[in-house]
């Protein structure tokens, strides 16, 4: 037996291969098939929703003069991961942000860490990326465990994972 299910009137499940609906749930799907069309839940446009962000970010970074700078490690030669890249080079120009793209064909894990550390001390330099995924010969842990969680833009440090 997996699951009970109870309710005041009756078993709801009583096994996986035996599935008897109870009277509560018949009546609250009812319910819901029968919604009049105006309490439906609206549909979210995810492209004017980035938009208004966006354009919000943007009047904040040229009202309150900032010059927020991300800057990204992206190794190898995966289109995908080009890709992402430039989306993002497109979405930090829309908002009056740099993005600085440390794009090289090979890296080792020393060579990547090192990086991340001067960016990290750096104070021009407010977000770090590592585009993944980084190549089997590179530790991608170790890499991303050097990145400062305060710069952690993608949230994979352990500091940030699950915030």
């Amino acid at each position: 037996m997996i699951a009970k299910w109870r309710t005041p009137e009756d078993s709801c499940i009583e096994n996986v291969g035996s599935i008897r609906p109870c009277a509560a749930l018949v009546k609250t799907l009812d319910i819901l098939l029968h919604l009049p069309h105006t309490l439906a839940m609206p549909l979210l446009n995810g492209t004017q929703a980035a938009a208004s962000v966006r354009a919000a970010l943007a009047e904040r970074v040229k009202t309150q003069g900032l010059h927020p700078t991300l800057c990204v490690l992206l190794v190898g030669e995966d289109p995908a991961s080009a890709l992402y890249v430039s989306l993002k080079e497109r979405a930090a120009r829309e908002i009056g942000a740099e993005l600085r793209v440390h794009a090289v064909p090979g890296i080792s894990t020393d060579a990547a860490c090192e990086l991340i550390h001067s960016w990290n001390e750096n104070p021009a330099v407010h977000g770090i990326l590592v585009q993944l995924p980084l190549p089997s010969s590179v530790d991608t842990d170790g890499v991303i465990a050097a990145i400062d969680p305060r710069k952690d833009v993608d949230g994979f440090h352990a500091e940030n994972v699950g915030r």
